[in-house]
Order: C-alpha cells, then sequence, then structure tokens
C-alpha cells in the first residue's frame, strides 16, 4: 500500500504535452550523462557497453546506430515471448528509442573533446555522470508514457516468470558486458605472432628468451666453411 503510494507521488498524471517533455528531456540528460561516463573512460553500463563496443568493430557506424538497432531486436523478441500480449501499441516505444538514439550520437560529438588524464577527475566526471543518468531515468518514470523496447521485453520477460524485475534485469545486463570485456582483453593484449612498438619490453623479452633461437656463431668468423 505505501509502495503505491509512492509511486503515485512520483508519477506525473497532468497533461499529456507536459509528460512528453519531460520525457524528453529526460532522455537528453540521460544520454548526457551516458556521454560523459563514456568520456570519463573508467566503467559504463553493460547495455552500454555492447553497444559501444560495435563502435569498435564496425567504425563507421554510430553508438546510436546499434542502440536503436538494439531496441528493435528486443521488440521483435517481445513479440515472440509473448505474441498474444503483444499490441501495435509497443510499436510507440521505437519513437523514444529514435530520439535516444540521436540525442547520445549528438551528445558523444558534443563530449568529444574532453580529455582527462588524472584519475581523481576522471572518477568525479563519472560520479557526475551517473548521477545525470539516474536524474533522466527519474524524470522518464515520473513522465509515466511508454517503455523503451529493452525494458519492455524485461517486462515480458517478467510477466511470463513471475520472478523479480531486478534480477530479470540483472541477468540481462550480465551478457551485454562480455564482448566490452573480451574487446578490451584483445586490444590490451599484444599480438603472439611477433613483437612491436606497443607490446611492452617484459612481454618481448619472454617471449624471445622462450622462442628457439639459431645457434651462435664462434666470434671472428664468416660463417663458411673453409
Amino acid at each position: 500500500m505505501r509502495q503505491q503510494e509512492r509511486e503515485a507521488r512520483v508519477v506525473d498524471s497532468r497533461s499529456l504535452t507536459r509528460r512528453w517533455v519531460t520525457y524528453v528531456v529526460g532522455i537528453y540528460i540521460l544520454t548526457l550523462g551516458l556521454s560523459l561516463a563514456i568520456r570519463a573512460g573508467i566503467g559504463i553500463s553493460p547495455q552500454s557497453s555492447l553497444t559501444r563496443t560495435m563502435t569498435l568493430v564496425i567504425p563507421g557506424v554510430s553508438q546510436g546506430t546499434f542502440n536503436f538497432t538494439l531496441e528493435v531486436i528486443m521488440l521483435s523478441l517481445t513479440f515472440f515471448v509473448m505474441p498474444k500480449a503483444f499490441r501495435l501499441k509497443n510499436f510507440l516505444g521505437l519513437i523514444p528509442a529514435l530520439i535516444l538514439a540521436t540525442l547520445l550520437d549528438f551528445n558523444l560529438m558534443l563530449t568529444g573533446q574532453i580529455v582527462i588524464e588524472a584519475y581523481v577527475a576522471k572518477l568525479a566526471l563519472l560520479i557526475f555522470a551517473d548521477a545525470s543518468l539516474a536524474f533522466g531515468l527519474f524524470l522518464m518514470i515520473r513522465a509515466n508514457l511508454v517503455l523503451m523496447p529493452i525494458d519492455m521485453f524485461v517486462n515480458t520477460i517478467y510477466k511470463r516468470t513471475g520472478r523479480k524485475w531486478g534480477n530479470i534485469k540483472t541477468v540481462f545486463d550480465r551478457p551485454s558486458g562480455i564482448p566490452r570485456t573480451l574487446s578490451d582483453r584483445r586490444r590490451s593484449t599484444p599480438s603472439l605472432g611477433r613483437c612491436s612498438a606497443r607490446a611492452p619490453t617484459e612481454v618481448c623479452s619472454s617471449r624471445r628468451a622462450l622462442s628457439p633461437s639459431a645457434p651462435a656463431r664462434p666470434s671472428g668468423t664468416s660463417g663458411r666453411l673453409s
């Protein structure tokens, strides 16, 4: 009962126009927070790490485009999980998804010049970014309009299984971070074939020690038999 009263206080039940304005402002603040978190360079959400990794795999495509593609995939999965409960109004979730993708690319371009070296400054920027993310999400929840397709999919699994929404969201987010982890390892690990200027000195030294070497020639000889 108390939980329902708290939710009623948060949700805005006024005019539809005002709620859409609140919703779009929330999306903008959320994407700004995400962009700043990316510029901080010390950690982003699993879902964002998936789309961010794809920009490294296919550099010509923006993160916003990958994010919108992921939303379309999740909307399709929502239909396959519960086709009888799927309604045409569910397609409305693509509208805020498209807005989010556009604003994300805009804010990434806007914050492109931010380069921070000091770890303390990076941490401060990340804290501010996370606060912006939380406030943007709060405004979106307050507007009480449509769910993004990703959250719609999680909500569908929740209705189908009856398990806790937060637990389902956590399970969904975990696999999303795997590609980013693998990408970071691949970028940070030098090639095993040969040493290059990027490879640490100790790595190259260990490889030379393990690799078979040619027999040493006696000093002062040309190496030819007389």
